[in-house]
C-alpha cells in the first residue's frame, strides 16, 4: 500500500470547534438552573420575626377595635333617641287628632242644621243620664236615656235609647225640667238611678203615641272617646251619641256626653234661645 500524506490540523480549523463546544456547555448549564418564583413565601425566620412584633406595631389594630365599639354604642344611643322621638310624635299626633275631632264636633251645630246637648256629669257605674228635650221636626220632643255598667276589665258598657215623646206625656213622665226650645244646650241633663231609667223606658215603649227612635250600645275604655252606633232605619232621623269618661279617685265615672239630633222647623225655634245652659241635677 502506498503511504498517504498526513495533513496537519491548522489552528484556524480548531478555533471554531472549541467555540462551539464552549457554547453548547454553557447552554446546558443554563437549562439546568430553576428560576425562583416572583413571589416566594416568607421564610420561617421572617414569620417568626413577624410573630414577635412589638406592642407598638400592633397598637393600630387595638385602636380600630375600640373605635368600632364606640361607634356601635353611639349608634345604639342615637337609635334609642330616635325611637323615643317617634313615640312622642305618635302621642302628639293622637292628641291633636282627638282635639281636632272634639272641635269639629263642637262646630257641627254651627255648620249643620242640628240640635245638640252637651253635658258632663259624675255618676257611679250603673247610674245613667237623661238629656234632650229638643223639639223634633214632627213636633214631639227627643229624650235620650243613657245607662252605664262597669265591666271586669275596666271598660264601661254604655247603652243609649232615644225616644220621641209627645208633648202631653212629658210632664206625666217627670221630664218637664228638661224641656228646652234652644237649638244647642250645655249642662242640660239629669243623673238617674237604673230603676228610674228602666221605669220610664218601659212606659214609653208601652205608649202608642211615643216612638223608640234608636237604641245602641258600646263598650268604651277610660280616656278613649267613642260613639255609640244608633241605627235608626231608613225613615228615622239621624242621631249621634258621643261618650267619653274617666275614673275619678272614688272609681266613679266622670262622664262627658253629647247628643245630636235634627233641628226642628225654623218657625218652631225661638231666635233668642240659640244656646241654653242649665246645671245638671241628680234625680
Amino acid at each position: 500500500m502506498g503511504n498517504f500524506p498526513v495533513r496537519p490540523v491548522s489552528a484556524p480549523v480548531l478555533l471554531p470547534l472549541f467555540v462551539a463546544l464552549l457554547l453548547l456547555g454553557a447552554g446546558a448549564w443554563l437549562a439546568g438552573r430553576r428560576t425562583a418564583p416572583p413571589h416566594a413565601p416568607p421564610s420561617p425566620a421572617r414569620a417568626a420575626a413577624d410573630a414577635g412584633a412589638s406592642p407598638a406595631e400592633a397598637a393600630p389594630r387595638i385602636t380600630d377595635s375600640a373605635e368600632l365599639t364606640r361607634l356601635r354604642a353611639e349608634n345604639a344611643r342615637l337609635r334609642e333617641q330616635l325611637d323615643a322621638a317617634f313615640a312622642t310624635l305618635i302621642e302628639t299626633s293622637d292628641s291633636l287628632d282627638a282635639t281636632r275631632s272634639a272641635l269639629d264636633r263642637l262646630r257641627r251645630p254651627l255648620e249643620l242644621d242640628l240640635s245638640s246637648s252637651t253635658l258632663r256629669a259624675n255618676l257611679s257605674p250603673g247610674e245613667g243620664v237623661v238629656t234632650g228635650g229638643h223639639r223634633l221636626p214632627d213636633g214631639r220632643r227627643l229624650f235620650a236615656l243613657v245607662a252605664t255598667d262597669a265591666r271586669a276589665d275596666g271598660a264601661v258598657d254604655v247603652a243609649g235609647r232615644f225616644f220621641a215623646v209627645p208633648e202631653e206625656l212629658v210632664s206625666a213622665l217627670g221630664l218637664q225640667t228638661l224641656v228646652t226650645e234652644a237649638a244647642n244646650t250645655l249642662q242640660h241633663g239629669e243623673v238617674w238611678v237604673r230603676e228610674e231609667l228602666e221605669s220610664v223606658a218601659t212606659r214609653l215603649e208601652q205608649t202608642p203615641s211615643a216612638r223608640l227612635l234608636a237604641t245602641g250600645g258600646a263598650a268604651l275604655r277610660a280616656g278613649e272617646p267613642g260613639e255609640v252606633t244608633l241605627p235608626t232605619g231608613t225613615d228615622g232621623p239621624p242621631l249621634t251619641l258621643g261618650v267619653n269618661f274617666d275614673y275619678d279617685a272614688r272609681r266613679n265615672l266622670d262622664l262627658e256626653l253629647r247628643v245630636e239630633s235634627p233641628a226642628p222647623a225654623p218657625s218652631e225655634t225661638t231666635p233668642t234661645a240659640a244656646i241654653s245652659s242649665a246645671t245638671t241635677t241628680e234625680k
